[in-house]
Parts: C-alpha cells; structure tokens; sequence
C-alpha cells in the first residue's frame, strides 16, 4: 500500500473522528480521557491490526483448513450478512463446536454430541440468531399475524431443554440480536418512530437503556461481550456516534465524532463490533456528494482501561465477527476473509486445500470460536450453501493453555 494511499485515510480519519477521543460520561465517572493521533504520519505507530495483548496473539505461521459443506440454505443473501438491520440469521460458531445455521424451512443446530436436527414448537418453525459458549441459542418462533416471540434455548439439557421466553410485551416489534452466557439478552426496538436500545435478563421484563441519571438512549445496539459491555450508535445532540456502554448503565460516547468530511462527504458508519475486553472494531465509509463512495476504513476504540483510538490497515475489509484472540473474519472485496494479529487480511480460500474448494465459491465469514474454526456462507455449484473451514490439528491453536483456549 503506497504512502499516498496511507497519507489519504489518515486524513480522512482525522476529519471523521476530529481529535480521535472519547470520554466517560462525566456524571458516571467522574474523569475523561483524551488520545489523540499523531499530527505526524508515522505509519508505524497509527496503523496496527489489532489492541490485542502479545500474550493473546497467535502463533506465527498460516493455519491450514478442511472445508466442511454444512448444507444448502435458502435464506436471502441480505439476511445471511450478520451486519444486516434486521436480526441476522447468519451461521455462528461456538467454543464447544455447536453451529448454528438457518434455512427457509427454520434454523438448524450441528452439534458434535448430538448430531444435526431443525426444532420446530406446536409444528411451528423458528429461527437461530445467536449461540452461547454454554450452547444457549437466541431463538425467534415466527407465528403468523404476529410479532415474533423471543426466547432462549438452552442444548445444554439435550434437544428438550426447557426454554425461558424473552418478556418483552412493552416492545412487542422488538428484534433481539444477542446473547450471553449470563443469558442476557439485547435488541432494538421502534417507538415513536424512534429506535431504541433494549436489554434483557432471565425473569425480568425487557427494558429501554438509561444511563445512571435515567435518562434513556435513542439508537441501535449492535453486540455485547460476556462481560456486560455493549456497543452501538447512540444519539448525542443531532449526531449517532459510535457509543460504548454496560449493564450498571455507564454510557460513552466517542468524542469529537462527525459525520462531515472533506473533501464534501459523509461518514457511514458499518460494521461495529465488541471483543471480550472491551475492544471495539468497527468500519466506515465516505460517501461523496457525487454518488460515489470510498472503500471501507477500519478502527478500533478501546473504551475501557484508559485506551484510545486506532486507524487500521485492513485493506478495505469489512469486520463481521471475531474471536476472544481479536482474530478478525469476514470479506476482502467479495471473498471471505480472516486477518489474524500482525497480519494482512487474507482469503480464507488461501487457507484451505485446493482439493476442497472444487465448485465452491466462499462469500462471507460470519462467525469463529476460540479454536480457529470458521463458519459463513457462500456458494457450491451455483447455490447458497453454509460452510465450516475447520482448523486441521486443532489442538490449542492459540498460545493460551487449552483450559484457557476453550472458556
């Protein structure tokens, strides 16, 4: 990538995020914090893959994968993309090797203990949104002529576990799109033609987030970590910046942060996502008063721990899930994509056997456990297909303590 190139989206992160700072609300905390990029272009110091701690990052040297055809699905192409509006039904991978998948018909589970098999409630389908490390799956019933119910299935107990409903009868058109393994639960919700944020727990009724002063949030929660952190687009005076926030009600928003740039374009903000220590990765684009756009730009925002703002040398990637390891997957101009730290984003097509990819063209990674293994959607023979690129020896692949490699 040339040093002009390099020079220009250094700019352009300049003009969007202003001084590139964020602050704790001030009631909340008390303290603010200020990190600014270098006036400087020094490359060495703004462009970096990842906040990953060195003791997290992987073992050097290119992993090799099998490709593992998980079946035809015939979901929309926009509804398989996991940054979609709409709660995604994109294939997701957990730590205990449990994929979760959707087809017209419903969603499916591919467990290792218990086989494949599609659940279906009084011969009604429903749909996968979600799966937790303890194998509780975010789970929407669709009966006809109305909202979708919401509930958590536990796999734990077996294909019969008894299921909790998400109570959310104050926001009957709320679309929830997480889960932890506290089986905590977020969505969005539309009121008043305004979006707002929800939050639920196990025996509570879902509720609208405030901060600690009560005053409640307008905006789009887009992910939250096992830790209780979230992260989406919140409304601060007449903008939506990138907003950090969790469970105790602490909200943060990114300082300094427009929309408008020079030369005359608008940020549009796309993919935003949450690590389990609070990193926040996301991406953006200019588009130009001329109908035109550029290529995606990626950052990460580290809210917590005294961290900042850092522009990354992604190459245009867009970000759709990503491991405790901060290993990054999704696509790289219209391949599927992963980018481990220190690395250059490549195709995960690089990675597999070639004798595995015969009629096989790989379009996006949706999700990827703790092991290496990587679950998306592409297409086999011409049709939508789910794929699962499993890492050949897969005995700790990271350089953590198999205890730790699988928590």
């Amino acid at each position: 990538m040339s040093l002009v190139k390099n020079a220009y989206k250094f700019f352009l992160a300049m003009s969007l995020f202003a001084n590139s700072a964020f602050c704790e609300d001030a009631k909340d905390s008390e303290r603010e914090h200020s990190i600014t990029i270098k006036n400087e272009f020094e490359p060495e110091h703004i462009y970096e893959t990842s906040f990953a701690p060195a003791d997290k990052r992987a073992i050097p040297g290119r992993a090799v994968f099998r490709l593992i055809n998980l079946g035809e699905s015939d979901v929309s192409e926009d509804r398989l993309y996991r940054s979609s509006q709409k709660p995604s039904l994109a294939p997701s991978i957990n730590n205990l090797g449990q994929v979760i998948g959707n087809r017209k018909e419903g969603g499916f589970l591919r467990d290792p203990l218990l086989g494949d098999w599609m659940p279906y409630i009084n011969e009604v389908s429903v749909n996968f949104h979600s799966i937790t490390n303890n194998g509780d799956i975010l789970v929407s019933l669709n009966r006809k002529s109305n909202h979708p119910e919401w509930m958590v299935w536990p796999t734990a107990a077996g294909r019969n576990g008894p299921r909790a409903p998400i109570l959310n009868e104050n926001f009957p058109n709320a679309q929830f799109i997480g889960l932890t393994n506290d089986r905590v639960a977020i969505g969005n919700a539309i009121v008043a033609n305004e979006t707002i944020p929800l939050l639920w727990r196990p025996n509570e009724k879902a509720q609208q987030i405030s901060n600690v002063e009560g005053q409640k949030a307008v905006g789009n929660l887009k992910g939250i970590n096992n830790n209780g952190q979230m992260v989406g687009v919140f409304q601060k005076e007449d903008t939506f910046p990138p907003t950090a926030c969790n469970t105790a009600s602490n909200i943060e928003f990114m300082r300094n942060f427009r929309t408008q740039v020079f030369p005359d374009g608008k940020a549009e903000l796309e993919d935003l996502l949450i690590a389990e220590d609070g990193t926040i990765y996301g991406t953006y684009r200019i588009k130009y008063e001329n109908n035109t756009a550029s290529g995606h730009y990626a950052y990460a925002w580290l809210p917590y721990e005294g961290g900042g703002f850092k522009l990354l040398d992604l190459d245009g990637m867009r970000i759709t899930a990503l491991n405790d390891w901060h290993t990054l997957v999704g696509s790289h101009g219209d391949q599927a994509a992963l980018c481990e730290v220190g690395s250059s984003p490549v195709a995960l097509s690089s990675v597999i056997r070639p004798d595995e990819l015969a009629h096989w063209e790989l379009i996006e990674a949706t999700g990827i456990n703790n092991w290496g293994d990587i679950v998306g959607y592409g297409k086999f023979k011409g049709n939508m297909h789910i794929f699962l690129a499993q890492r050949e020896n897969n005995q700790a692949p990271y350089n953590q303590e198999d205890s730790n490699a699988k928590k």
